[in-house]
């Protein structure tokens, strides 16, 4: 055979190989078929090794589910992975997004026709920035170049993305002028950032945090907290044009709220409509309101969207052909639940208290919702200390109120109780009071308490924290604060005794 024919035949193998490896789904969208996977590529319905699943961000379009999520299975730092899912689901491969090198955490995505935009917290060397990655609907899942979105000293925390035709925006906390900024940035596909490093978008207030930012068909809006020492918080939006610039001035959508409300915004197919937790008898409650597509608030006031005993909180909304979705996490007596409802145009919320996604007792968290064509869906954790955390999606029709069947995205091995060394050799199992908790929680063996220093490390592995015993039968008692004396976030920390390996895992709410 000549070099020509061989060449001619390689290439045509190749293109066969490619057409048997897709097809078209519904809705028009790309399908990847059912492989067996590589070494490095794990079906998302199988059970991976052990390792701490979290933070799962999920965003849809033409039909098609991009969901990523911080993943530890590899056995190292938090590593982004990702999946897309067609119906039925699931039906492709779960893999990194990266290569690694940095701990990955807190992901956003945004989706537009035939591509998905990713960004999130590298963490490396005790400081944080924000990195950003493209993904698209066809071939096999792999890892993708990323770009620097921030770079240099100063934290950067929580990115948010939206997507409109080949244009994103990413919204995010920044620390590296001040603390309590907000910065945007705009990405062009297939060249990244349009300006590294951001661009101030709120500055000035004593803090501003908790950005989401969300796409119309003529533009963006972004939304916050805004907070002054002595008054309290309010939530501010800010909208921005077809090519991603500020218009006009940030306008006040709330009331006073005593914490952080931490807002979600959504475009409804006639203007845009806010969520927060405001202050309630519980702790907080939900409330919410609709502007016009200039960002000008519509009607005399907030709308109550959600209120009970219990601590309402971290509001996510979801739209389409669906309608307007929101899903939230509700802290009681009996744990933390996950609920998800209908909201109409009036801001009604049906059926009032929601339907259950997750019951109290799996104590979700990290709920995030997208609209699905006809249908929406939610993706969440459930966190389990001592144990490793994993990873579900529910798909369901907004009117329906009858409970849904999660679907696993992610499921970890059962692991053992997390245990901490007594100084004898021997391991005592660590306990946490209450656990998750709000103000302060109290760590102490099962046996007598032996001396010795407790440490509390956050999820970026950074020791923030040490505590001395109490005494005799007392244990350590954390109260919720750094070294510096300022309050540490609600998030996933971890305790343990100086000098042992293992530790406890603590869940701290807002």
């Amino acid at each position: 055979m000549s070099v020509r024919w061989f060449v001619l035949f390689v290439f045509g193998m190749a293109f066969l190989l490619l057409r048997a490896g897709t097809a078209t789904g519904p809705w028009g969208a790309t399908r990847v078929q059912a492989a067996e996977p590589g070494p490095r590529l794990r079906p998302a319905q199988a059970a991976p090794p052990p390792g701490l699943q979290c933070s799962p961000a999920v965003a849809e379009s033409d039909g098609l589910l991009y969901v990523t999520w911080s993943d530890t299975r590899d056995g190292g730092a938090d590593r982004l992975y990702w999946t897309r899912l067609t119906r039925p689901v699931p039906d492709t491969l779960a893999v990194p997004v990266t290569e690694g090198g940095a701990s990955e955490l807190r992901p956003a995505v945004a989706a537009g026709p035939g591509w998905a935009l990713v960004t999130w917290e590298a963490w490396s060397d005790g400081a944080a920035s924000l990195r950003g990655a493209e993904l698209f609907p066809s071939g096999v899942p792999a890892t993708v170049p990323t770009w620097a979105v921030t770079a240099g000293e100063g934290q950067v925390w929580r990115p948010a993305a939206a997507v409109r035709g080949d244009l994103g925006v990413l919204v995010w906390e920044d620390e590296r002028d001040a603390p309590g900024d907000v910065y945007f940035c705009r990405w062009d596909r297939g060249f990244g950032p349009r300006e590294p490093g951001g661009i101030p978008l709120a500055v000035g207030a004593d803090d501003q945090r908790w950005p989401r930012v969300a796409a119309s068909p003529g533009g963006f809006a972004a939304v916050w907290a805004e907070g002054q020492t002595g008054i309290g918080y309010r939530v501010r939006m800010q909208v921005l044009d077809e090519d991603g610039g500020p218009v006009g001035v940030p306008r006040v959508v709330s009331g006073l709220c005593a914490s952080a409300p931490a807002a979600d915004v959504v475009w409804t197919g006639e203007g845009w409509f806010v969520a927060w937790r405001c202050d309630g008898e519980g702790g907080g409650d939900l409330a919410g309101r609709f502007a016009d597509s200039t960002g000008v608030p519509l009607g005399e006031g907030p709308i109550p969207l959600v209120t009970s005993p219990a601590l309402e909180f971290r509001p996510r909304l979801g739209a389409g052909d669906c309608g307007l979705v929101l899903v939230w996490e509700e802290q009681g007596a009996e744990g933390r639940a996950l609920r998800r409802a209908l909201v109409d145009v009036e801001g009604t919320v049906t059926p009032p208290a929601g339907v259950i996604l997750a019951p109290p007792e799996d104590f979700a968290a990290d709920g995030d919702a997208s609209g699905w064509g006809e249908d929406a869906a939610a993706v969440w954790r459930v966190p389990s200390p001592g144990d490793d955390d994993d990873l579900f999606l529910a798909a369901f029709a907004p009117t329906d109120t009858t409970e849904t069947e999660p679907i696993p995205l992610t499921v970890a091995e059962e692991g053992g109780i997390a245990a901490v060394g007594d100084g004898s050799g021997a391991a005592v199992e660590l306990r946490a009071v209450p656990n998750p908790f709000r103000g302060s929680v109290s760590l102490f063996p099962a046996g007598r308490i032996r001396a010795g220093v407790v440490e509390i490390f956050d999820l970026a592995g950074r020791r923030i924290r040490r505590v001395e015993p109490g005494g005799a039968g007392v244990g350590w008692r954390w109260d919720g604060k750094t070294e510096r004396g300022k309050t540490a976030p609600p998030g996933l920390y971890y305790a343990r005794r100086a000098g042992d390996g293992k530790g406890v895992r603590l869940v701290k709410l807002p």
